[in-house]
């Protein structure tokens, strides 16, 4: 017995971490999209269809025709904590949300477009770098933090709309990850989505509890998804607050900023140029964006 596991032991298929974390919200069917911020964040859900390959994820499952679309922003939960560490070193992250939480809504008019290692999604850039707009003589440690929490918040709307185009907003939305553990971060997230949200049980936990699901339907304990999923339970809704409409009109400026600046990540890297010059009023959206943009190697 070379492995050290007895002989007859189940061995279960599980999935990766995003989807776990979806499973263990009780995201098990297209009606539900889970939306994750720990290090990095992630919305996911189950489709019929693959939407937006290049930019959303997509992998295969135990249904035939039923696929797990994903969309993955690296920079969320790891780019606060190096705005912390570069901006309040000492400082807990308690202490650093009361700095955030002083700021106004909309951070006294900052935005942070928190792509520090380059990006995934809603853009596959390795070569985007943080961006902090609208400084002024004013702004303190508090608007840059905020900012950086809501740029995060912003990014992830940016995937909702790639997974769910348009208005048609079919899925209820379940949040899970350590963004729970900051109140001021999760109300920012709420409204920001400008939709209802659920939080269930062990939330912040959810990955393993999905992994421990797949454990179970693999030796029987359940039938099916549905009836692991029942024992997950409804948790409680959270619905956007009075921010939520200052935050739509701040999401649709956020989303200008990555491609007038785009062109600027890349004469600060090497080897590749780009040959994109957007119109001062060219519309944006994140499905339509990145259209005219084409890469040119040298």
């Amino acid at each position: 017995m070379l492995t050290g596991i007895p002989k007859g032991t189940p061995v279960v298929t599980g999935a990766g971490d995003s989807v776990c974390q979806a499973r263990g919200v009780g995201a098990c069917d297209p009606s539900r999209t889970c939306v994750g911020i720990g290090t990095s964040g992630v919305a996911t859900k189950l489709a019929n269809e693959i939407a937006h390959p290049g930019r959303l994820q997509c992998y295969a499952t135990d249904t035939d025709g039923i696929y797990q679309v994903t969309g993955c922003q690296i920079n969320s939960g790891s780019a606060y904590a190096r705005m912390v560490e570069f901006l309040c070193p000492g400082l807990s992250f308690g202490e650093c949300d009361a700095l955030a939480e002083a700021s106004a809504p909309g951070a006294n008019g900052l935005f942070l477009v928190p792509y520090f290692m380059g990006e995934r999604c809603p853009y596959a850039d390795s070569f985007a770098r943080g961006t902090l707009a609208g400084l002024d003589a004013a702004s303190t440690r508090g608007d840059a933090l905020r900012a950086c929490l809501e740029g995060v918040a912003f990014g992830m709307r940016e995937i909702l709309d790639l997974l769910e185009p348009g208005d048609s907003r079919l899925s209820e939305v379940i949040v899970s990850g350590g963004v729970l553990r900051s109140s001021l971060w999760t109300g920012i997230l709420v409204d920001v989505l400008h939709r209802p949200v659920r939080i269930v049980r062990n939330a912040e936990f959810a990955a393993p509890v999905g992994a421990s699901m797949y454990a179970g339907l693999g030796v029987g304990i359940w039938k099916d998804w549905k009836e692991a999923s029942d024992l997950i339970g409804e948790g409680e809704q959270m619905v956007p607050g009075k921010n939520a409409e200052l935050y739509d009109m701040r999401f649709r400026l956020y989303g200008t900023l990555y491609p007038r600046v785009r062109p600027l990540y890349r004469k600060m890297g090497d080897g590749i140029q780009e040959e994109y010059a957007p119109e001062a009023d060219e519309p944006y959206s994140p499905t339509e964006g990145a259209k005219n943009i084409k890469f040119v190697w040298r």
